[in-house]
């Protein structure tokens, strides 16, 4: 039986979510979303003994998803950088994923994707299958990992909300449409978001006025 351990720790100036996903069978890891390697990250992966990182999984190219890709490329050389294939042109452009917002910052990634991934595309962490939905709305290229029960939603599905649409790429109608395409899987799972706390799809099909049915 697969067991998946997600371990959460809030990152950045935004507090960010990264997550670790861990196969516990097999010890292999992915990181999402690092904003940055900070000592608390540090600490976090010497408590866990990581010593390999199999993918830095990125749900879209926003400044704060992607501050501590480079370090922690660094320090992994063999980790993958996974990103959707229209929010590539994001990772090195401070106008496309926003930092040019915030006066004498810009954030840029000298490390280039590794795996370019779009609808419906699949990644093995272990014996853990990775699969990628593409939400577009909030960014052009942003993707939900789904791994197991659980939903790493990026900024597209937050509990009760839902991700901006005014940077660059953002499209209302995208987002709703990506919110309704989320509401129509099958079943429930576990909604692990970019920022805030985790929910379920039931509990937001049921509550949330982006998914709700009845309004």
């Amino acid at each position: 039986m697969i067991k998946m351990k997600i371990s959460k720790i809030g990152l950045g100036e935004l507090d960010t979510n990264c997550y670790i996903v861990t196969d516990e069978q097999t010890g292999r890891n992915a990181i999402v979303d690092p904003d940055e390697y900070s000592p608390a990250l540090a600490r976090l992966f010497n408590a866990k003994r990581i010593t390999k990182i199999d993918y830095i999984l990125l749900t879209h190219g926003h400044f704060d998803h992607i501050g501590g890709v480079d370090k922690i490329k660094s320090i992994f050389n063999d980790a993958k950088i996974v990103i959707g294939a229209q929010d590539e042109e994001m990772l090195a452009d401070g106008f496309k994923n926003g930092s040019f917002l915030f006066e004498g910052f810009e954030q840029k990634t000298q490390s280039a994707a590794d795996i370019l991934v779009n609808d419906g595309d699949e990644l093995l962490l272990g014996e853990i299958k990775i699969k990628v939905m593409h939400t577009p709305g909030h960014t052009k290229g942003g993707v939900c990992y789904i791994a197991e029960n659980s939903i790493f939603s990026g900024d597209t599905m937050f509990r009760f909300g839902c991700g901006r649409t005014d940077m660059y790429g953002g499209s209302g109608p995208q987002l709703m449409a990506s919110l309704q395409a989320l509401a129509d899987l099958e079943g429930d799972y576990d909604v692990y978001p970019g920022h805030g706390a985790a929910t379920t799809l039931k509990y937001e099909r049921e509550h949330s006025p982006y998914l709700r049915r009845d309004i």
